[in-house]
């Protein structure tokens, strides 16, 4: 599946929406509130075959924008791909409105339709529970990081992810930090991480400076976003999570 213009034009401000909650007739979410996640990057999937975006999704419910009205009380199957796997479920839709009217002759109405699972197809609830599993425990480790004060550090240091010369690899040894020029971009299985040599040589102290400090949890956090900076020219996209 591609993504739609609509899609490209309506993330951000779709973004603000939330999933409706699911009504009694339904089994009760297996974990509270706390799934709920508001994904960060787009999610395109199907509703009814036709191109839409999942924006806020939880074990209950989802929150998606698409180009056609669906009717309070109708039932639409929503499908979207994770990590190599599908997930397919019939749901009803619980609240439906216009998001943005067309602007240009040409151009299409969106609108924003929260809708509760009802039936899944297949493997997709156990998709689904990995998925919900995987997003919220990140969400939670960033957040621990970032009142740490970690996140605006590696925001601000290994963000821009540009190759040059090589690369430096740290490594924490018996409280010393012992560091080697390297062409190999690998993260080290020790107790460190590498950046590009081209880091600013002051980032590269706060980043030690915020290794030292952290928890085990944290510190892996450092060296997977390192290795995210050397690998996605784009840097490190922001994820919004509500608790």
């Amino acid at each position: 599946m591609t993504t739609s213009t609509f899609i490209g034009e309506a993330l951000p401000s779709l973004g603000e929406g939330r999933a409706g909650s699911r009504p009694s007739l339904f089994a009760p979410p297996l974990k509270p509130r706390l799934q709920r996640i508001t994904l960060a990057e787009q999610l395109v999937g199907e509703a009814d075959g036709k191109k839409a975006i999942v924006i806020d999704l939880s074990l209950s419910g989802a929150l998606i924008a698409q180009q056609f009205r669906a009717e309070v009380g109708s039932r639409i199957r929503l499908q979207f791909d994770w990590r190599g796997e599908t997930v397919i479920a019939d749901c009803e839709v619980m609240r439906a409105q216009l998001h943005a009217a067309p602007v240009r002759p040409e151009a299409r109405a969106i609108y924003r339709s929260s809708v509760a699972f009802h039936r899944f197809i297949g493997e997709s609830e156990r998709v689904l529970r990995g998925m919900v599993d995987e997003l919220v425990t990140r969400a939670l480790d960033e957040r621990k990081a970032n009142a740490k004060g970690i996140l605006p550090i590696m925001a601000s240091s290994v963000q821009t992810g540009r190759k040059g010369r090589g690369y430096m690899t740290l490594v924490f040894v018996q409280g010393v930090w012992r560091r080697c020029e390297t062409v190999h971009p690998e993260q080290p299985d020790g107790d460190g991480f590498t950046v590009s040599i081209d880091e600013d040589p002051e980032q590269i102290e706060m980043l030690c400076e915020a290794w030292e400090n952290a928890e085990p949890s944290h510190r892996r956090m450092i060296r997977e976003m390192a290795r995210i900076s050397i690998s996605n020219q784009e840097g490190i996209p922001a994820r919004r999570y509500e608790p």
